[in-house]
This record gives C-alpha cells, structure tokens and sequence, in this order.
C-alpha cells in the first residue's frame, strides 16, 4: 500500500513511485488473481537555482532544464521557456509546473516567484545646465542616485546633480525596497562655462 491504494470501486491512488498489483475479494470471500504490474512514476522535482524574486526584464532559473515543458501561472507576470529561464515582464506573484514529456507526470506547483516593478526616473530639473549649476532628478527617497559619469556631473542620493565638466552625463537608480535599478541615459548635458580674458 505505500506505492498505490485503491477502494472499494477500483480506483487507484499512486503514492510514490514504483509497482503495484491488486487482487479482488467477491461478497463470498473468493479472491481474484493479482492484476497486472502498475507502474507508479515519481513527481517530477523542482527547485530554483536562481532568485525566488526578480525585477522586470531581468531573468532567473529554476530546474530540471530539459526533459519536460515548464508553465506559468501567470505568463503575463513571468515567461518561462523549456530550458528554465525564467523572466520578469510585469510586477506580480506567479508560480511554475513541470511536465515530463517520457512519463507525462506533472510536479507540484513550485514556491511564490516574485516579480518586482522598476523604478521609474524622471528629470525635474532642466536638462542643459553649466558647469557648476545644478539640476535634479526623481524620486528624490526610497532609493540612490549614482552617477555613472562621474567626471562629467555627480549626484547625490536624494538626486540632485552638479555639473563638473562639459559632456552628457548618465545616471542609475537603485530603489532600496526591491533592489531593483534603472538607468537614465542621455538625458542631461553640462556645458563648459565662458572663457573669459581680459584684453
């Protein structure tokens, strides 16, 4: 009985794997020769050798990578494909169920896969500034500001940005939350200041 039961009107519940036969007991006591061998395959197992949680457009993996197909939930929250690469399309809670093509045996639902939502980053401030003038950037909390032109214009954690020399300056967001980042490229542009000379 650890591999398969059945009851009273022949229906058969399989445990774990392996093989089972049963024999049938009539009203007056006879006993039937044992069925036939019933094979009994194991669930499919799953685990995740990537992150339980993600931010859109960044990816992660779980297995087995081949011999089944793998689904979504929520395909509209995360995609997976056959090889178990998972990615993150919209914020939400999905979860994964594998199919083995040879037996057909599909596994229990996996653990909640997160999808966190990137931050959205906008400039407040004007977008042409002078060497040593400043502008500024959004969100101002919840997050930090890093220039990745440093040369060219810093920023401080709350976003505020400070022209150093001439050239367009890019930046990167990084919300504290959900550790998700989101880049700002090309948006601002430090002019050098006048020469100026006396004659």
């Amino acid at each position: 009985p650890e591999i398969a039961t059945v009851n009273s009107h022949g229906l058969v519940t399989g445990l774990t794997g392996g093989f089972a036969r049963f024999v049938f007991t009539s009203d007056n006591g006879c006993i039937s020769d044992p069925t036939s061998w019933l094979t009994v395959h194991d669930k499919p197992q799953t685990f995740f050798t990537g992150s339980i949680s993600i931010c859109q457009q960044s990816q992660s993996q779980i297995l087995p990578l081949s011999g089944g197909l793998w689904q979504s939930s929520r395909p509209t929250i995360a995609s997976i494909n056959d090889s178990g690469i998972i990615t993150g399309l919209q914020a939400g809670n999905t979860k994964f169920v594998f199919t083995d093509l040879i037996t057909g045996c599909r596994s229990d639902s996996t653990d909640i896969f997160t999808v966190y939502e990137v931050p959205s980053v906008t400039l407040t401030g004007p977008s042409t500034i002078c060497v040593g003038q400043n502008t500024s950037l959004t969100p101002t909390s919840g997050g930090e500001w890093i220039s990745l032109t440093p040369s060219i214009a810093g920023v401080n954690i709350n976003g505020q940005v400070n022209g150093l020399t001439a050239g367009v300056a890019n930046f990167r967001f990084t919300q504290f939350s959900t550790g998700c980042s989101v880049d700002f490229f090309n948006q601002v542009t430090v002019n050098p200041r006048p020469v100026t000379a006396v004659s």
